[in-house]
């Protein structure tokens, strides 16, 4: 069996082959023929999960297609993310690039730092980061106190501004945000903070107090923390200190935020020429001077403990992929590389069979097909060069993923020297640093070569690593999650009467059928109808590619291979994400939406008795349109 569309080596069409051979056959595996699908579909799709049997064929670099079914802890709706996670800490150590090699080694100290107790982490913190370390002495008595605060800062320069731009340098916002857009300094204020209860926050504090200092400590400076955050947030108002303010508002603002660019930038380290060039805008002007007037209002002293107390939040890392994530387009262009998929398959030959398993057109469809600007947006699309997936997505990684140009950034790192908070503070400066020389990308903009950079990518490691799912299905939770249709309409209370009545009228028709047709209650119904929902968003998708795409006719020829056709392959494909995955939460759903598709009646050839077709029939009027 050969991919009649793909002009590729003998050698790699051979692997291609193998691999959606093999996963199909995990998709035949897993049926239970013994029970029939108008019966109780979850259970015959999904009644010899975990039973069938794989032959590997002397393809030995797939060993872990045999592990396959080892998923039992993982919770729902995570499949892609964990085979993500699990691709890269399996594969980390053959990164070759330098960044690759970066992010291996930041995972690595991660590790080593991961789930720390406050009183540990902050020992490291004073231990690692630099600027923190130059006063490790006299810190290791924070959080300071009034007292405190008067005897130390007239041995130190203890100044908020100065310790807030440094953080800030090395990616870590307390009052404001500076973000870089292509020679564009853009500075607003901090939207993005989180204010725990004050059992949190003292609970922070405790481990860090010595014997000598009382336990009331750590309570009286989480209340002071607790409400500058919720004034900061807008929760409460502080119009009775405001009132007292004697000095000018707008010159308190600009003599902070001179000193605090002053720091910035040169921890920042761009020179003189980058920001005289560059343009300066500000954003939510009016939520930054409310901000600048609680700041003028609170001690100094409030201030400097917020900062750090904020900081060690951000820094408490109890989970490493979560990090890593932060960093997705170094982790992008190391495996654009392709170097730890060079054994498994080639990308020419990867990039086929995402193109073959995608429908181009899907989310413009849904907008405009109903009207008559289709035929011409069609014909238009396709005259357009950057248009071509396949090309634009080349063109981007040519001009953006150089990895050459991504050393330049990172040439002077050598990560033996540095240990876990340094390196994590030093490659987030960098990070920063690198995008104000280059221009915006949206990563979630479908219009973007990097939308679909990401989504090939992911696609690459899921068909390698999970070979189970038919891919159609990978894209089905997020179009449930997403559907909002059942909070714009009154289809809620139409649905869920609808499916009790069905229950009613089946049950009296064949009292056997009681537990395929279980009561549902609200949340049950709000899932079923997202379900029913969005599925049939996916079906409508794929039987427009199937009539319009040119790699169809090699879909119909390989599932013919297999006995199966493109009008059940859907059906088997979603059920199987969750098969063994809250089965009784799932077999719910499934049945319940399925046996109201007339698509599904159709593909299977259910008879008018079946269990799975009864007569009276909910949701069969919702459109993906709507």
């Amino acid at each position: 069996m050969t991919l009649l569309t793909i002009n590729i080596t003998d050698g790699y069409s051979r692997n291609f082959t193998f691999i959606y051979r093999n996963y199909l056959q995990h998709m035949l595996d897993t049926i239970d023929n013994e029970v029939k699908p108008c019966e109780n579909f979850f259970e015959h799709a999904c009644g010899n999960f975990g039973k069938g049997t794989q032959t590997l064929d002397n393809f030995e670099d797939f060993e872990e297609l045999s592990q396959l079914i080892e998923y039992e802890e993982i919770p729902p709706f995570l499949y892609n993310r964990q085979d993500r996670f699990k691709f890269f800490v399996n594969n980390r150590h053959e990164f070759r690039t330098k960044n690759g090699i970066i992010l291996n080694d930041l995972y690595d100290l991660c590790k080593t730092a991961e789930n720390l107790n406050q009183r540990h982490l902050w020992y490291r913190l004073l231990n690692e980061i630099p600027f923190l370390a130059s006063d490790r002495g006299w810190l290791m008595k924070w959080p300071f106190l009034r007292f405190q605060w008067l005897e130390f800062r007239s041995e130190l320069n203890l100044d908020w501004i100065l310790l807030a731009a440094e953080f800030a340098a090395h990616g870590f916002n307390s009052f404001l945000e500076v973000f870089f857009v292509e020679n564009t300094v853009f500075v607003g204020p901090n939207e993005n903070i989180n204010c725990p209860n004050l059992e949190e926050i003292t609970n922070d504090l405790k481990p860090l107090l010595y014997r000598e200092r009382h336990i009331q400590i750590a309570y009286i400076i989480a209340n002071e923390l607790r409400t500058f955050c919720r004034q900061l947030n807008g929760e409460i108002s502080s119009s009775m200190e405001i009132g007292t303010i004697e000095t000018d508002t707008e010159l308190f603002k600009q003599q902070i935020l001179d000193k605090y660019f002053q720091r910035y930038f040169l921890s920042m380290n761009f020179s003189d020429i980058n920001l005289e060039n560059s343009r300066k805008v500000t954003i939510r002007l009016r939520r930054l001077n409310e901000i600048f007037i609680i700041l003028q209002a609170t001690d100094d002293r409030i201030i400097y403990n917020f900062i750090l107390w904020h900081m060690m939040r951000q820094l408490h890392i109890t989970d490493c992929f979560n990090l890593i994530e932060n960093f997705e387009d170094l982790l992008i262009a190391e495996y654009w590389n392709w170097h730890i998929f060079e054994p498994q398959i080639n990308r020419d030959v990867a990039l086929a069979m995402y193109l073959f398993h995608t429908t181009r057109f899907q989310k413009y469809r849904r907008k405009i097909l109903l009207s008559n600007q289709w035929d011409r947006f069609l014909s238009t699309k396709l005259e357009r060069k950057d248009f071509n997936i396949e090309r634009s997505i080349k063109y981007y990684a040519r001009d953006y993923l150089n990895p050459d140009n991504i050393s330049t950034i990172y040439e002077s790192f050598d990560t033996r020297t540095f240990t876990f908070y340094s390196l994590l503070l030093r490659i987030k400066c960098l990070h920063m640093r690198s995008s104000f020389f280059k221009p915006y990308m949206d990563a979630e903009d479908v219009n973007n070569s990097h939308y679909f950079l990401k989504e090939f990518l992911h696609f690459s490691i899921l068909i390698l690593y999970r070979p189970l799912i038919h891919y159609y299905a990978t894209m089905a939770y997020d179009m449930w999650l997403q559907s909002s249709l059942l909070y714009q309409t009154d289809t809620f209370y139409i649905v869920y009467d609808c499916l009790q009545r069905q229950r009613a009228l089946q049950l009296y028709a064949n009292e056997n059928d009681e537990k395929l047709y279980e009561i549902v209650f609200e949340e049950q119904v709000k899932d079923i109808y997202k379900f029913y929902a969005s599925f049939i968003a996916i079906l409508d998708d794929y039987r427009f590619w199937l009539e319009g795409e040119n790699f169809s006719i090699t879909e119909d020829f390989i599932l013919e291979y297999f006995k199966l056709d493109s009008s059940r392959i859907m059906f088997y494909a979603v059920a199987q994400q969750y098969c063994n995955r809250n089965d009784h939460l799932f077999n719910r759903i499934i049945n319940r939406s399925f046996m109201n598709m007339p698509e599904f009646h159709e593909a299977f050839n259910c008879s008018d008795d079946a269990a799975m077709n009864p007569q009276f029939k909910c949701m069969t009027n919702i459109s993906p349109y709507q």
